[in-house]
């Protein structure tokens, strides 16, 4: 944080290789300089990323949006593709492939029920 009087934690799917979701928080952050500079904005995805090789801002994890909103405050906004109405299980699945196969298993599922597996 780097002491700005607003701060907009921008939440989305931009933590995965997606063009589509890479361009939400693009945008947005876009928009909202136009508006106010001094506005500062920080944006957080499921994980911790970086894919500015893909033209993409970094990311920080879901993690740090809890710690960040409760010790700074500040206005949070979700924007981007799967992120409504989407389960842990769901997004674990987008950053996790091996997880991912693995849920096309009843077996699976079973124990990932018991477990809560993509809780941690």
């Amino acid at each position: 944080m780097t002491g700005k009087n607003k701060i907009v934690h921008f939440l989305s799917a931009s933590d995965r290789v997606n063009y589509g979701d890479l361009l939400f928080p693009l945008i947005f952050k876009n928009i909202l300089n136009k508006f106010d500079s001094k506005i500062e904005f920080i944006n957080y995805g499921i994980i911790r990323s970086n894919l500015i090789y893909f033209g993409a801002l970094k990311t920080h994890s879901y993690f740090k949006l809890i710690r960040n909103t409760g010790k700074f405050g500040g206005n949070l906004v979700v924007g981007g593709g799967e992120v409504f109405f989407a389960n842990w299980s769901t997004l674990f699945g987008f950053i996790n492939p091996i997880y991912a196969y693995l849920k096309k298993y009843y077996t699976f599922n079973i124990i990932e029920k018991k477990y809560k597996l993509s809780k941690y």
